[in-house]
């Protein structure tokens, strides 16, 4: 993935600067999947080169105005790092739309670390949208989920050093 453009390291700046909402504030824990789930979402996270701190994965609903925003999610469920794919179940309260993001919280200090033009700990988006000229839209991340299981796969980014 390549996070400059003609116009310089802003676009990273800005997917950075919105993947920050992500972490760094107290979140309800999302519930995870049990016999009785009715409505499952199947997390599977692929392309993690370390086992190195926890996967953080965050769910937001079918508001586009709550997306990346401080406080807009429905929470977040954080596990140990399994590689090459770490595999989560999120009870979902209702079959619908979402959208997730992860990051690998790499030094275990529960944020999303970022240096001045990009981020400095893997991540991945649902729907694995390009992000090379900023913050990927709302509608680019969605899916819609229907009663019983559901499963995605978000690949993950890497920091360019």
């Amino acid at each position: 993935m390549k996070f400059a453009s003609k116009r310089g390291p802003l676009p990273a700046i800005l997917v950075a600067a919105a993947l920050m909402g992500v972490s760094g504030t107290a979140r309800a824990e999302l519930p995870l999947c049990n016999a009785g789930t009715p409505n499952r979402l199947n997390v599977e996270i692929e392309g993690l080169r370390t086992t190195q701190g926890q996967i953080a994965i965050t769910l937001y609903g079918d508001d586009s105005s709550r997306f990346l925003t401080r406080g807009g999610s429905l929470g977040v469920h954080r596990q140990p790092v399994e590689t090459p794919v770490t595999h989560a179940c999120i009870a979902l309260p209702q079959a619908g739309g979402y959208a997730l993001t992860v990051y690998q919280d790499v030094n275990n200090d529960g944020a999303f670390n970022r240096s001045l033009f990009s981020p400095s700990e893997p991540w991945g988006l649902s729907n694995d949208p390009p992000t090379v000229l900023g913050i990927p839209s709302f509608k680019s991340v969605r899916f819609v989920t229907h009663p019983g299981d559901n499963t995605i796969k978000i690949r993950m980014r890497f920091p360019r050093h």
